[in-house]
């Protein structure tokens, strides 16, 4: 059997916040001219953070989940679109 082309993991904010910031920036930031003092709040550490690691390769999706229990950005490296 092959090996999965992506692989889906629960993150933790303290142990993966470059990477998720890398994704996020690159997404919000740089492709939608989200103002960088927007982007980041202090509820960046409170919230549930899901990311899609390529095999072998970078975070190329990261979601956070808030309070509510809904998923708020969705971030997806261009080059996976």
């Amino acid at each position: 059997m092959a090996a999965p082309l992506v692989s889906v993991r629960a993150a933790d904010w303290n142990v993966d916040r470059a990477a998720l910031r890398a994704v996020r920036e690159q997404v919000f930031v740089r492709e939608q001219a989200v103002p960088i003092e927007l982007e980041w709040d202090e509820f960046d550490p409170l919230c549930q953070h899901v990311v899609a690691e390529a095999a072998g390769g970078p975070v190329v999706l990261a979601v956070h989940v808030v309070g509510d229990g809904a998923a708020h950005g969705d971030e997806l490296r261009a080059e996976r679109r």
